[in-house]
């Protein structure tokens, strides 16, 4: 959205049929560079996933952001912030599986 314009055409992030995309974060940056993450359930198990989209360029290809799987339990609470060159850094928890069970803080950095 700009106040020039108005809303632009929407855009796809996920862009694949992987399975269910919800949690969505968006934060951007004061050059414009712009990071959202996501969390996806592909019916088996739960991933944290992002795009990221550069002035001029649009949105990127989506990406797991934690392609290892860090954890038992699914990843929940993401959140993303950037910084004014467009580096960005997401944070999620997991849990160890086990009811009332230990809960990790994970993170992933974007440059």
């Amino acid at each position: 959205y700009t106040p020039e314009a108005g809303w632009g055409t929407a855009s796809r992030l996920d862009a694949s049929d992987l399975g269910d995309a919800f949690a969505p974060r968006v934060a951007v940056s004061a050059s414009g560079h712009v990071i959202a993450v996501w969390l996806r359930h592909d019916g088996s198990r739960y991933d944290v996933w992002s795009s990221s989209h550069a002035p001029g360029a649009g949105w990127g290809r989506a990406e797991r952001v934690d392609p290892a799987g860090h954890g038992i339990g699914p990843p929940f609470e993401v959140d993303v912030a950037v910084d004014p060159e467009g580096n960005a850094l997401a944070a999620w928890r997991v849990t160890d599986g086990q009811i009332h069970g230990t809960r990790h803080l994970w993170s992933a950095r974007f440059e």
